[in-house]
């Protein structure tokens, strides 16, 4: 059953990022922040090593079950969604690694680009792979234990 106090919560969550992202993105140095030389490749080599790793089709349950668990607070039936949940916070790691590793190479093979520029990028990227380990994917994989073991509580009270 869907609560009033879930609703609300997730409501005054959204509000919370909502206001951070506002008066980050309001500021007039965000573009340091929103760099698409970063979070395309980002992007690409997680989904790239889920794809891998679980298939296209269990990828893309998984993140529909990160959905169902974050927006509408319905437990997944997924047996291995935690395990999942734990891998790609790994990948979203590796894939900055990886990308850092890169620029890296291409700042010292090159005498344009400056250490302080190879530095900003590297935060960023490091930034992107927090929001989406820590900030989403973290608190989906805690709300369905504790959506699960609330379900299992019920059931063994009937």
């Amino acid at each position: 059953m869907y609560k009033l106090g879930n609703r609300l919560g997730i409501l005054i969550g959204l509000l919370g990022f909502g206001y951070i992202a506002w008066v980050t993105l309001t500021r007039p140095d965000a573009h340091f922040l929103l760099k698409l030389n970063i979070f395309v490749p980002f992007v690409v080599i997680t989904f790239s090593l889920c794809f891998i790793t679980f298939g296209v089709a269990k990828t893309l349950s998984s993140f529909k079950d990160f959905v169902k668990v974050l927006a509408l607070n319905k437990a997944s039936n997924d047996p291995l969604f935690d395990k999942i949940s734990s891998t790609i916070t790994r990948y979203s790691y590796v894939s900055v690694s990886l990308w850092i590793l890169y620029s890296s190479i291409y700042a010292f093979g090159f005498e344009e680009i400056s250490i302080n520029r190879l530095i900003s990028f590297s935060l960023t990227g490091i930034l992107y792979a927090f929001i989406l380990s820590e900030l989403l994917i973290r608190p989906a994989k805690t709300k369905n234990s504790i959506l699960i073991n609330k379900r299992n509580l019920e059931c063994s009270k009937s």
